[in-house]
């Protein structure tokens, strides 16, 4: 992971700015997924369209130097499943600094 946009990432989860969400990149007026906050640091005030899944595009991935695997795990830990309960930003941005 690329360590200057992993620093602003932890710091945007646990600045509690960001209001969380589950299954997308961000809501509007509601909040933004983990993933939608690392959007945002990459590429601040990006435009969003309703077709957008909750995984980062291939050049803001690229970017962040985030794999596939690692994207969808930090989904999986925002969203929940049925065998885990969703994550908060703060349980997130500690694993990233524990992990990537």
């Amino acid at each position: 992971m690329n360590k200057e946009i992993k620093k602003k990432w932890i710091m945007a989860l646990e600045s509690g700015k960001y209001k969380q969400v589950r299954h997308f990149l961000y809501i509007p007026y509601r909040g933004y997924c983990c993933i939608g906050v690392l959007r945002e640091v990459i590429d601040p005030g990006v435009r969003y369209t309703n077709e957008e899944s909750s995984y980062l595009s291939p050049e803001h991935a690229r970017a962040a130097e985030l794999s596939r695997k690692e994207s969808r795990l930090l989904v999986r830990m925002n969203d929940g499943n049925g065998e885990s309960t969703p994550q908060s930003f703060k349980q997130i941005a500690a694993w990233i600094r524990n992990n990537l």
